[in-house]
């Protein structure tokens, strides 16, 4: 553990957001997890308040090719008015980087915070499709709920 604890990482809430996208399910024995683990049941509350609409979206990976060091993630398309956005910056320098989103080129979307690290932010796509997402640290993630403006 303190590997992790050197390079900034929060390994439990993590964990269960890569799983966000691809309907998590634990079956496991808990008793033996440490103290730390228990601290994700509010990102667990938080998703879960989202977790039908979001798997009733069509889901894309967004971003570059996870290696545990890019920025990546997926976008959940509800419908042509909003969706969910799943937002890792894995372990590099860059606060902020470029994803390419589907079907949102030259809009506006207001995303909404879910769970995560990001923040409530208004964000202009440009006309390729690209997006800026912001994230304070390494080893983050944000969820967020769009909507096109």
């Amino acid at each position: 553990m303190d590997t992790l604890k050197n390079y900034n990482c929060r390994p439990f809430n993590n964990a269960f957001a890569v799983t966000m996208m691809g309907q998590p399910l634990a079956w496991f024995e808990g008793t033996g997890l440490p103290k730390e683990a228990f601290n994700i049941a509010p990102t667990i509350k938080a998703y879960q308040k989202h977790q039908a609409k979001i798997h009733k979206g069509t889901i894309l990976p967004v971003g570059a090719q996870p290696n545990g060091t890019t920025w990546t993630g997926f976008q959940s398309i509800v419908s042509d008015k909003e969706g969910y956005l799943l937002v890792f910056r894995e372990y590099n320098k860059q606060q902020q980087a470029e994803m390419k989103l589907y079907d949102l080129a030259g809009k506006i979307i207001k995303c909404k915070q879910i769970c995560g690290q990001g923040k409530d932010t208004t964000i202009k796509v440009d006309t390729e499709g690209n997006a800026t997402f912001k994230l304070p640290a390494k080893h983050n993630f944000a969820l967020y709920f769009y909507q096109v403006r």
